[in-house]
């Protein structure tokens, strides 16, 4: 009898962690999809051409200097750096280096799975019989620490141009509001 008893305390146990982690996954899918919404709207991304609905990840690298002290650039525009993209953000109100850093981090060495997990609701999929020739693809929003603040870099790509820009959202009274928009690349 005790170990039925144990047996059923134990499935509710599970049951109920298997629901708060289902709650966390539901919550995160809903900002990620309302970070992008609000950056389609701020950029009028949605009148023109297709979205992709799967993220683009990140490529990580380490910071490296040449004898002089100048630092080497990255292989492409696609590589991230933490302490470069905190410098490219440049907003301490927003993304505190020092408070944030390690939580940028986890979520640039991450991106590849958030891919695999993550996917933009009502979007194009791309698949064999759709191949677009001209189209938005997003990367993993970065989220400072408080969920307060989020980095959004998002791709043009059609056959003759490309360009590359990003946004910074801040979240005052539960709405995202533009905080800055520049260009990344371009060619």
């Amino acid at each position: 009898m005790n170990l039925s008893r144990n047996l059923v305390a134990v499935l509710l146990l599970i049951s109920v962690i298997s629901c708060r982690n289902s709650n966390k996954s539901a919550n995160k899918i809903t900002l990620i999809n309302e970070v992008v919404k609000e950056c389609i709207l701020q950029d009028s991304l949605f009148v023109t051409d297709t979205i992709i609905n799967r993220f683009a990840y990140y490529e990580t690298y380490e910071l490296k200097y040449t004898d002089d002290g100048l630092e080497v650039p990255s292989k492409d525009w696609y590589y991230v750096n933490v302490d470069n993209l905190i410098k490219e953000i440049g907003n301490q109100e927003l993304f505190n280096s020092e408070k944030d850093k390690s939580f940028l981090e986890s979520q640039l060495s991450n991106s590849k799975k958030f891919r695999a997990k993550y996917k933009l609701s009502k979007y194009t999929e791309v698949t064999k019989k759709i191949k677009p020739k001209q189209f938005y693809i997003f990367y993993q929003p970065i989220f400072n620490k408080e969920y307060t603040a989020v980095y959004i870099r998002y791709n043009y790509i059609n056959w003759t141009y490309g360009q590359g820009d990003a946004v910074i959202l801040k979240k005052e009274k539960d709405k995202w509001n533009l905080v800055k928009r520049y260009g990344i690349w371009m060619n």
